[in-house]
């Protein structure tokens, strides 16, 4: 790996240099000291750039009373703004479908190609290769550690080595083991730590910590309104555990204490909980790999809902649920069904599309009540603010197919 990240510094040194050597960016800015504005010099800067001319004189003589006091605050905010226009330049680019390659070398400033480099290593990690992502991000930050960028590619970097860690070494995970639950049964919540290595895997435990678990519970009621809930949870091993110990390729689980339900309605309420956290024991190791010790990990987020009594039916197939109901014109079944759905194509376009067709297949057989709990999950998925008519909502979506 260190091979390969001294490869890929390499790449990146002679192509800043290039850059630099083509647009003359090597001309001693950025010697001076710079410091972030103080509240007085924004306001300034603010007053300076207002459309009102009265403002604008005002803003000016401001920073000019100021003096040379706010040079290094000036050369800070003016730097800030060149980059984030820089940034805002490559996007453009690649709406308007010009690759950063296309580029010619003369426009290109340094801040243009560090951008570009981030975008690499952000589809790298998009796609699955962690390490590609993992190598760019070490070499710009090897290559220059003040960047603006310094924050993007540090997190960039340590969720693409989680990543590979999870995969290749030690995989910790959360989950249901269903996704629905009525009102007064207790969600069965497993952590569980797989070892993907051909050696043992090792944690080291205090007081039975491995980390922590964090749950969100969002309450939606039938006439609309919600609210939200977060819970946290302490990631725990048996008290008088002291050490985990983990056969290759093998598994260990633990039962994770955990009751929402407290604030959950019997009837006219569902419920979604999203579970997540952070392995995070006193150290860890599996042979042969490297030092660990001081590398914790996101856990994968697992989902589970909740409903009334007597609804679970159905429920993991809320599009089904939902066209039952419509049939049957039950109101209770019908928001279950809905909402649920709703949850659901938040990360499914193909699902968010099938469910306004669901909707608008039988929006004119609706009475008022289901009506206008239809208009709100149209409403909520759409983005569009039309008002209970069927006939406008139908003329919306064919225009919006086309």
């Amino acid at each position: 790996m260190q091979r390969a990240l001294g490869i890929a510094l390499l790449a990146v040194t002679l192509a800043v240099a290039a850059w630099r050597a083509f647009s003359g960016v090597v001309s001693g800015e950025g010697s001076d000291p710079e410091v972030k504005p103080t509240a007085e010099v924004l306001q300034g800067i603010r007053l300076l750039l207002s459309l009102d001319p009265r403002e604008s004189a005002h803003g000016e003589a401001l920073l000019k009373r100021l003096g040379l006091s706010i040079v290094p605050q000036l050369r800070y905010w003016v730097r800030k703004m060149q980059t984030e226009l820089e940034r805002v330049g490559v996007v453009l680019h690649a709406i308007e479908g010009r690759s950063g390659t296309s580029l010619s070398a003369e426009r290109l400033s340094v801040s243009q190609f560090f951008h570009l480099k981030l975008l690499e290593a952000q589809a790298f990690s998009r796609q699955g290769e962690h390490m590609k992502a993992l190598e760019v991000a070490g070499a710009l930050l090897l290559l220059d550690p003040a960047t603006p960028l310094a924050w993007d590619l540090r997190r960039l970097a340590r969720r693409s080595r989680e990543q590979m860690m999870s995969k290749e070494v030690l995989e910790p995970s959360i989950e249901a083991e269903k996704l629905v639950y009525e009102v007064g049964e207790e969600p069965k919540i497993t952590f569980r730590l797989v070892n993907h290595q051909e050696s043992e895997a090792v944690i080291e435990v205090h007081k039975g910590v491995l980390g922590e678990v964090d749950a969100t519970v969002t309450i939606v009621l039938i006439d609309g309104s919600s609210r939200r809930n977060q819970i946290r949870l302490r990631l725990q091993a048996p008290a008088e555990t002291r050490r985990i110990v983990i056969q290759p390729k093998k598994a260990w689980e633990q039962k994770v204490p955990f009751s929402p339900m407290d604030d959950v309605p019997l009837g006219g309420a569902v419920a979604r909980v999203q579970i997540g956290g952070r392995f995070r024991p006193t150290d860890w190791r599996v042979d042969g790999s490297a030092d660990l010790g001081s590398l914790g990990m996101n856990l994968s987020e697992a989902e589970l809902w909740i409903v009334p009594p007597g609804e679970a039916s159905q429920s993991e197939s809320p599009l089904e649920k939902l066209a039952a109901a419509s049939f049957f014109k039950k109101e209770q079944p019908f928001f279950v069904g809905g909402q649920l759905a709703v949850w659901a194509a938040e990360r499914d376009a193909h699902f968010n599309e099938k469910l306004i067709e669901t909707l608008l297949g039988s929006v004119d057989e609706l009475d008022p009540p289901l009506l206008k709990l239809a208009v709100r999950f149209l409403q909520e998925i759409t983005g569009e603010n039309m008002e209970a008519d069927p006939a406008r909502w139908k003329l919306w979506w064919q225009k919006t197919k086309k």
